[in-house]
């Protein structure tokens, strides 16, 4: 505070008041890898391996995908506006070929999902008792005990209930 624009008088300190701007800081950041090379007296060279995410000596990493596919699928941008707006609002090159990779990768997420889905209903049908809700015998008895006779369907598991939490300003 400017002292000189206060009024002539004796002042005491008392602390500080504070405000925060929460903002979104979107940017290219670029991680380098190296990987050691070595060569023996017979002229072999052996190169150490790289992590298994890195496979090319340039690539587009995981957020830049995941935010094209969104733009692409959720938002219906067309191809060549995704181009431009990452060229043009986030300073990110990318390749003429974006459509194929995001594609691509689109179909790798959703190979992905469904094979974990089908595992766990593979897991499910197999009995497995954490996995299952009780059952409920289809025939007249109407008992829920495992040792009746007739055929069992699994019973419907309950919604989760998410909480959210508010923030106040």
């Amino acid at each position: 505070m400017d002292r000189r624009t206060l009024p002539r008088g004796y002042y005491r300190d008392e602390g500080f008041e504070a405000r925060q701007v929460v903002d979104i800081d979107i940017g290219l950041r670029v991680t380098g890898y190296r990987a050691q090379v070595l060569t023996n007296e017979a002229g072999q060279r052996f190169v150490a391996e790289f992590p298994a995410k890195v496979s090319r000596p340039i690539q587009y990493g995981a957020s830049i995908k995941v935010h094209a596919v969104y733009l692409s699928q959720y938002q219906l941008l067309p191809y060549n506006r995704i181009v431009d707006y990452f060229q043009e609002q986030l300073g990110i090159p990318l390749s003429e070929d974006i459509e194929r990779r995001i594609g691509t990768f689109l179909l790798k997420v959703i190979s992905s999902v469904h094979r974990r889905m089908k595992s766990r209903d593979i897991r499910d049908s197999e009995g497995d008792s954490n996995a299952r809700s009780p059952g409920i015998c289809s025939s007249d008895c109407g008992t829920t005990k495992p040792t009746c006779s007739g055929s069992w369907k699994t019973r419907p598991r309950p919604a989760r209930i998410i909480r959210a939490k508010t923030i106040s300003a």
